[in-house]
């Protein structure tokens, strides 16, 4: 600031300080903290002592000269966090700003609003098998999930039952030869809550009905039929299709993806972030880390390099479970 402190704003800020010194040094310990810090920055060993006596000697002039020296306005960052889609536009008016995502990446403010897709599918990825996850929760087996895949002639039909806790979950998704979308039928059980989806796909539209838990006890349900772009994927079969797509480090792909829980279209990222080698209890594999996002939480995702693909661990971003291939 250019103009001049007034007096009470002054008498207000020093009141503040000199009435909130004494909670940092109310134990030894924040004692000890206070005092090696003032020994840190060379501020002599009287300065608990003094502190209030040398706060009162401060006037308007000295204190903004101090900050005239100090604080320089241009290399000042401001940090928020919290949902940049919502914030950008906001800030935008009011200074300069730069998107980072959860590891400090820089962002291009166009990922905020991705436009999804179709994207094409290697069918030759997509073959029966039949494979079991562990889920660790902290680190500890407290559930299990499977999957299964059937070529059926021309349909494809993909399995998956989950159990975590009071957490219990059973899809069934039937493809067509093309890899686009039939049917989804859902039902599982959350904390006492029932819930069912039935979902059809045909001509461009999805049709049926979706439940999913709510706070109160009593599932909501949705009544859906709307049209949806071509390419779209159930997001049940998300986990399947992934294996099929033409995945390569640094590649990002948008998704059209149909939430069943939410009755409607989500765009959701594949980022082919780079390729590791991945312990699980099934063994050891070179896999493409996947980042999603545009979902409920981000996940990470690994998908074996070799052919025939599969996926071999699932780590939402941010809760304590992890999914990780067993047989």
């Amino acid at each position: 600031r250019t103009e001049a402190i007034p007096e009470s704003e002054l008498v207000a800020a020093k009141g503040f300080l000199v009435g909130s010194f004494p909670l940092t040094i109310e134990t030894p310990r924040q004692i000890a903290q206070v005092v090696s810090t003032a020994r840190l920055l060379g501020l002599g060993p009287d300065y608990v002592q003094r502190y209030r006596e040398r706060l009162a000697g401060v006037s308007a002039a000295r204190a903004r000269a101090a900050a005239q020296r100090v604080i320089h306005r241009d290399a000042l960052t401001i940090v928020v966090v919290g949902d940049a889609k919502e914030l950008y536009e906001k800030l935008k008016p009011i200074a300069p700003v730069r998107l980072v995502d959860l590891d400090g990446k820089a962002m291009d403010p166009a990922e905020l609003n991705p436009k999804g897709g179709p994207v094409t599918f290697d069918r030759s990825q997509i073959v029966a098998r039949s494979d079991s996850f562990q889920a660790l929760v902290q680190g500890n087996v407290f559930g299990a999930q499977t999957a299964k895949v059937e070529v059926l002639g021309d349909s494809i039909v993909y399995t998956e039952a989950t159990t975590i806790g009071q957490f219990q979950q059973q899809s069934r998704v039937v493809l067509n030869g093309d890899l686009s979308m039939r049917r989804t039928d859902q039902t599982g059980t959350v904390q006492g809550q029932h819930t069912e989806t039935h979902l059809t796909y045909a001509n461009g539209r999805v049709k049926g009905t979706a439940m999913s838990p709510q706070p109160g006890g009593t599932p909501k349900s949705v009544a859906v039929d709307t049209t949806i772009a071509a390419g779209t994927v159930d997001d049940n079969a998300l986990t399947l299709l992934l294996a099929a797509m033409p995945l390569e480090q640094g590649k990002t792909f948008n998704l059209n993806v149909f939430s069943t829980g939410e009755g409607a279209t989500k765009v959701v990222s594949v980022k082919v972030a780079a390729v590791e080698n991945v312990a699980v209890p099934a063994g050891t594999f070179p896999a493409y880390r996947l980042e999603l996002s545009g979902m409920q939480l981000p996940i990470v995702m690994h998908v074996t390099r070799d052919a025939p693909r599969r996926v071999v661990r699932i780590a939402p971003t941010g809760a304590p479970l992890v999914f990780e291939l067993v047989k």
